[in-house]
C-alpha cells in the first residue's frame, strides 16, 4: 500500500499539493477592474457568470476570455467587449459588443458576474517528491535490515542443525 502511495505521489504530486495550497481563488466581482488591471496582457480572465437565455432558462457557467493589449483594467474590459454596471454591490453586464470575444463566449446583456477565478501564488508541486523519496528510503532501510536479520537467523539455524 505504501509503495502504491509513493508511486501515485511521484506520478501526480499536484493531487496532494492541491489539498494544501488551492490552485485558484475566487475574487468578488466588485474588484474586477482592479483584478484585470493587475493582470498581464494575454492572460486569461476566468469569469463565473449567471444569466437568462432567450428561452427563459437560467444559465450558470464559467467563461474564459483572453485580455488584450490595453493599459488599464477598464480599457481591457471594454476591449473584450463588455460594459459593466454596478447595482447594490453586484456587477451586471450592461452591454456586449457585437462580434467581440465576450459575445463569442456566450455572454449576454444583463447577466450577473458572480466571481472572478484567478490563480494563486503557491510553491511548485514538485516539493511533494521529497516526502515520497524519504518514505521510499525509509522502506528500503527497513527492508534491508529485515533481510540482514533473516540471513543472520538462517546462519544460526543452519549452524545449530549441523551440530
Amino acid at each position: 500500500f505504501v509503495l502504491l502511495l509513493i508511486s501515485f505521489t511521484l506520478f501526480r504530486p499536484g493531487y496532494w499539493w492541491d489539498m494544501i495550497y488551492p490552485s485558484t481563488q475566487i475574487i468578488e466581482p466588485t474588484k474586477i477592474v482592479q483584478t484585470v488591471d493587475q493582470m498581464q496582457s494575454g492572460d486569461d480572465l476566468n469569469l463565473h457568470i449567471r444569466g437568462e437565455n432567450f428561452e427563459g432558462k437560467v444559465i450558470n457557467k464559467m467563461v474564459l476570455l483572453q485580455l488584450g493589449q490595453a493599459t488599464s483594467g477598464s480599457q481591457r474590459i471594454e476591449e473584450i467587449g463588455l460594459e459593466l454596471r454596478t447595482e447594490k454591490n453586484r456587477i451586471f453586464v450592461d452591454m456586449v459588443e457585437f462580434d467581440s470575444p465576450a459575445e463569442k463566449a456566450g455572454i449576454d446583456f444583463d447577466w450577473e458576474i458572480l466571481g472572478i477565478k484567478v490563480p494563486t501564488d503557491r510553491p511548485v508541486k514538485q516539493w511533494m517528491y521529497l516526502p515520497a523519496f524519504l518514505l521510499l528510503f525509509f522502506i528500503i532501510v527497513i527492508q534491508s535490515m529485515r533481510l540482514k536479520e533473516k540471513k543472520l537467523n538462517n546462519y544460526f539455524i543452519s549452524a545449530l542443525i549441523k551440530k
